[in-house]
């Protein structure tokens, strides 16, 4: 892949890009690695940095990036001022790093854990002096020296990894060797003790467990009881309700019957007002009329 890169080359800090090129093959004998290129997992975790190391001229190293990866690189010359110049892909693409930030390829971790926690704890006191030294340092230097630090931190754990599981299995076999030494009697004491002890944990998981099951028990018991107060809240509740639907339908059937009774009421009023009416007219039509004489039917 084409990666743009400031790289830092001679005492001028040349500002040059990485050609696209996949860059040359350096020979190990059993797989090759390819210049400028991420290191595999397994080269990965034999790299280790210190301040004594030697390089010449074409040797196969190993320098951090600015992406926080590891890639190889041949040493192009060796300079003063414990300096290194290095190249990651042609002569181009180079770049001036302290010596304590140039890793070599060492031995695989699982073979010597010990004595690689040492080196890593040494070469991280290594860029902790040069750190120390330095009179101005850049931005770039310092995230290259903090990502080899957590490199050292990683190899050293995973020394300490191996370490622990060794020990473990040690002492397993150590357990082992000595019950092949004891006789009979005493495998027979150990036995009964390991048995003994087995029978006490036991035990007292049970008297747990049963505790646990009277406490849940008890919880049962009292979720039960809340609720059948909450069933007995219900069912008044729905009675009550029930009482109050039958009151409302018959507060309902009333009111009904209130409105018919008024407005039979309103239309018999409004009928003896028309009567009343009517009955007034006729009596004031009489009386504004002459009497008649019965007999012959004529006015006086």
């Amino acid at each position: 892949s084409v990666v743009s890169e400031r790289l830092e080359g001679g005492k001028g800090g040349k500002n040059t890009k990485k050609s696209p090129s996949t860059g040359s093959l350096a020979s190990t004998g059993e797989f090759n690695r390819v210049i400028g290129e991420r290191l595999n997992s397994k080269d990965k975790s034999m790299v280790r940095f210190s301040a004594n190391h030697n390089f010449a001229p074409q040797d196969l190293v190993v320098v951090p990036r600015s992406n926080e990866k590891f890639t190889y690189a041949t040493v192009v010359k060796v300079m003063d001022n414990g300096l290194i110049k290095v190249s990651v892909d042609g002569e181009k693409a180079t770049k001036v790093l302290p010596l304590v930030l140039v890793g070599k390829i060492g031995d695989e971790v699982q073979k010597q854990p010990r004595a690689n926690a040492k080196r890593a704890m040494l070469g991280t006191e290594d860029i902790h002096i040069h750190c120390k030294k330095a009179v101005k340092q850049t931005e770039y230097e310092k995230t290259l020296c903090r990502f080899v630090i957590v490199h050292n931190s990683r190899r050293i754990f995973q020394s300490c990894d191996i370490l622990s599981k060794k020990c473990s299995q040690a002492e397993a076999k150590c357990k082992e060797a000595q019950m092949l030494q004891l006789d009979s009697h005493q495998k027979y004491k150990l036995l009964k003790r390991s048995y003994e002890s087995s029978k006490e944990a036991l035990a007292a998981l049970k008297k747990a467990n049963k505790a646990d099951v009277e406490s849940r028990d008890r919880k049962a018991r009292s979720l039960t009881k809340e609720i059948s107060l909450l069933k007995k809240d219900l069912n008044s509740t729905q009675e009550h309700n029930s009482v109050l639907k039958r009151q409302l339908k018959e507060a309902m059937e009333r009111i009904g019957k209130l409105q018919k009774q008024q407005k039979s009421n309103k239309a018999n009023k409004e009928h003896n007002k028309a009567a009343v009416k009517v009955r007034a007219k006729r009596i004031s039509r009489q009386a504004s009329s002459p009497p008649r004489d019965p007999r012959i039917g004529l006015r006086k």
